[in-house]
């Protein structure tokens, strides 16, 4: 479980990524304040060397990783929506408790819903008795 109290106080997004060179890859995540740029975090990544040729094994961080870590606001705004429709944690730690309760309880109302119709169909129950049981 994630304890999304330790990222109170961070930078506000939205952030993102400026790559500042072609042949190595030295990406800034920046934030926009006012007018200004603030610089949240620097990721290196080396995939040529310094003549333009591929290495073999690539230094460094990727783009994928520097994009993950730019998209740290948008994701964690997403993990607190998700708790706010009740996909947050029980006692036991267990996740989308409530979420779990809500299917449970359909289940089991549309078991009890079919089991009437088998019985209205199998003429165990009269009409008016399947009516109010769907009421």
């Amino acid at each position: 479980m994630i304890d999304t109290n330790k990222y109170e106080g961070h930078t506000e997004g939205p952030w993102w990524c400026n790559e500042d060179d072609w042949r190595c890859i030295d990406t800034m995540i920046k934030h926009e304040k006012g007018k200004d740029l603030q610089e949240i975090c620097r990721v290196f990544y080396r995939e040529v060397d310094y003549d333009g040729k591929p290495l073999p094994n690539p230094v460094g961080f990727n783009r994928a990783t520097a994009q993950l870590i730019a998209d740290a606001p948008l994701l964690l705004a997403e993990v607190k929506r998700l708790r706010s429709l009740g996909m947050g944690t029980d006692t036991d730690g267990t996740e989308a408790t409530g979420w779990v309760k809500k299917i449970n309880s359909l289940n089991a109302e549309v078991k009890r819903l079919r089991e009437g119709i088998k019985a209205y169909l199998n003429l165990e129950i009269e009409t008016h008795e399947l009516k109010e049981m769907i009421e």
